[in-house]
C-alpha cells in the first residue's frame, strides 16, 4: 500500500514526502535496516531541505551508531546541523550532540568538545539537551588521555567540571549517578598529586551508593 502510494504520488506532489518517510519506517519497525536505509537516503535526496528528510536523517545516523558505523554516522549529523534551511530547530542540536558522541566513539574526543562547546554556547540549546551535552562533555575530557601527566589532572579537572552540571540542567536524568562517580574516579586519579581530592571522591562515591539505594527503593 504504502509503496504504491510512493509510486502515485510522483515527487512533486505535496503528500510524496509524507509517503516516502512512512514506507521508510514502516521497513525501519519490521525489522528491513538495509531497505530502511536505502528509502531514508532515496527521501533525503527528493526533498533535502523538508522537515521528514529532517527527522529520516536523524533516524540515518543513529541507525549507523547503532551499527558501529560512527564516521558515517557523524557525517549525517553534520549534514543536518549544516543545512542552514533548519537553523534553530530542535534537530540541529541533537545532530550536533549526536556528531559528539559519533566523534567520541571514534575516539576523537577533541572533536567531540568541538561539536559540544559549540552546542553548549548557543543561546537558543533547548535547556532539556544540556544535561546529556554536558556528561558527553565529561566523557570527552575523561577519556582523553594526553602524553603529558600536568594535562591529564587538567583534564580530569574539565572532566569534573562538566559532570558536575548535569545534575543543575535536570537531577532526575539518568545519567546523574554516572555522573557522580565519574567525579569520584576522576578525583581519586588528581588525588595522587592534589591529595585534599580524597575527600571529594569519598563523597561522590557516598552519594553515588545512596542514590542506588532510593532507585531501589
Amino acid at each position: 500500500m504504502l509503496f504504491r502510494s510512493v509510486k502515485t504520488y510522483g515527487t512533486n506532489h505535496p503528500a510524496a514526502p509524507r509517503a516516502e518517510f512512512d514506507l521508510a519506517w514502516s521497513e525501519e519497525q519490521a525489522g528491513l535496516a538495509t531497505n530502511s536505509v536505502g528509502t531514508f537516503l532515496n527521501l533525503v535526496t527528493k526533498y533535502p531541505t523538508h522537515p521528514f528528510a529532517q527527522t529520516g536523517l536523524l533516524l540515518l545516523g543513529d541507525r549507523f551508531s547503532e551499527k558501529g558505523d560512527f564516521a558515517r554516522a557523524e557525517q549525517i549529523y553534520i549534514t543536518i546541523f549544516t543545512n542552514t534551511a533548519w537553523n534553530g530547530t530542535f534537530a540541529q542540536h541533537q545532530a550536533r550532540l549526536g556528531a559528539a558522541r559519533a566523534a567520541l566513539d571514534r575516539r576523537s574526543p577533541p572533536t567531540a568538545r568541538e561539536r559540544l562547546n559549540a552546542m553548549i554556547n548557543d543561546p537558543g540549546c533547548p535547556t532539556n539537551l544540556l544535561a546529556e551535552a554536558f556528561f558527553v562533555l565529561g566523557m570527552a575530557w575523561h577519556e582523553d588521555v594526553p602524553e603529558s601527566r600536568t594535562n591529564v589532572l587538567e583534564n580530569f579537572k574539565q572532566a569534573i567540571a562538566a559532570f558536575s552540571k548535569v545534575e543543575k540542567y535536570d537531577l532526575t536524568h539518568e545519567r546523574v549517578p554516572q555522573a557522580w562517580c565519574l567525579i569520584g574516579d576522576c578525583a581519586l586519579r588528581i588525588a595522587g598529586v592534589e591529595t585534599n581530592r580524597y575527600v571529594q571522591a569519598r563523597s561522590e562515591e557516598h552519594t553515588s551508593e545512596l542514590q542506588s539505594h532510593l532507585n531501589l527503593v
